[in-house]
């Protein structure tokens, strides 16, 4: 059996977009075209996670998909996270997740999926469009800060040698309007379209 692991935020969870055309729904359909009984995609994305949630779900949530029950079997763990963290709040100018520790909940999120998992990567960060974000939601996302964030994905990736799958330049800017919602943040159909396109081919 390869289990197939998605854990991440609103984004690989699809949120705003048809399920059945969020990119862990496409990958598993195209898994299906040639393998339905020995490969399986398991998305355990939450809308609204940030890094600290998720590091505090992973040690309940990854054991049994992870398990082995023949010599054979294998595991892949797909990490898409971090716009929760980057946003920072319009009254306190506070980030939701200061950068040092979203840095070090990247590494123990990366250790952690190791322990349990034969592969690991992460996804950066997906490209936003700052000038469509809504502050009445009590939140602002700006480049900049998205380029802290997406560095620091880059730098666990790095020191821990796992694979890092760069939507930006991949995702051109003058494509990033055209593959996001009117929120600024959320993929739309043809975004999740091209984040499957680029995933696949480094998963399958």
């Amino acid at each position: 059996m390869y289990n197939i692991i998605v854990v991440g935020d609103s984004i690989a969870a699809g949120r705003k977009v048809e399920k059945s055309k969020s990119w862990p729904m496409l990958l598993a359909k195209a898994i299906d075209e040639h393998d339905k009984d020995l490969t399986l995609v398991h998305n355990l994305s939450i809308p609204g996670d940030r890094s600290s949630s998720i590091l505090d779900r992973l040690e309940g949530e990854l054991p049994q998909r992870c398990r082995k029950k023949y010599p054979d079997d294998r595991s892949a763990i797909i990490f898409s996270f971090g716009i929760n963290d980057a946003k920072r709040d319009l009254k306190s100018h506070l980030l939701a997740t200061p950068a040092n520790l979203f840095t070090e909940n990247c590494r123990l999120i990366a250790d952690i999926g190791l322990k349990y998992a034969d592969k690991v990567m992460f996804i950066g960060l997906t490209p936003i469009n700052e000038e469509s974000t809504n502050p009445s939601e009590g939140f602002s996302l700006s480049n900049i800060d998205w380029e802290d964030y997406n560095n620091a994905i880059k730098t666990v990736c790095l020191e821990k040698e796992l694979k890092l799958i760069t939507l930006i330049g991949q995702w051109g800017e003058s494509e990033t309007t055209e593959l996001l919602l009117e929120d600024g943040i959320h993929p739309n159909e043809l975004g999740h379209k091209k984040i499957f396109d680029i995933v696949r081919t480094e998963i399958l």
